[in-house]
């Protein structure tokens, strides 16, 4: 098994169990590492949908759209969760107010379920 391709392997033609292991590919950008990863794990960092808006980041801009801010949301700048109430609001369905403007490069990401 050591000497075949992933794409050469057999096809599992079930659901997968929360114990099933698959490959996943560690620091593509840096310095990449095969690792593998139960399905559980996986599934545990992926609930819900993750929209990058830090596009819009230029130090000036309050205002974000989105694809969507109904439901339960998460926002974080730069990995630490912001507080809704006191670090933003929900405007229409597609946009979120800051109380601050992140500068140009920094990332921010909204997480809906």
């Amino acid at each position: 098994m050591a000497d075949k391709k992933i794409t050469e392997l057999t096809e599992l033609d079930a659901t997968p169990d929360n114990a099933d292991i698959i490959a996943i590919v560690d620091d593509v950008a840096g310095a990449p590492v095969t690792k593998k990863i139960t399905i559980a794990n996986l599934l545990a960092g992926s609930s819900g949908t993750v929209e990058n808006i830090s596009g819009q980041c230029n130090g000036l801009t309050t205002i974000f759209t989105t694809t969507s801010n109904k439901g339960i949301i998460w926002l974080s700048l730069n990995g630490t969760m912001l507080i809704e109430g006191k670090e933003f609001t929900r405007g229409s369905a597609t946009q979120i107010t800051l109380t601050f403007a992140p500068a140009s490069g920094e990332e921010l990401y909204l997480k809906y379920i």
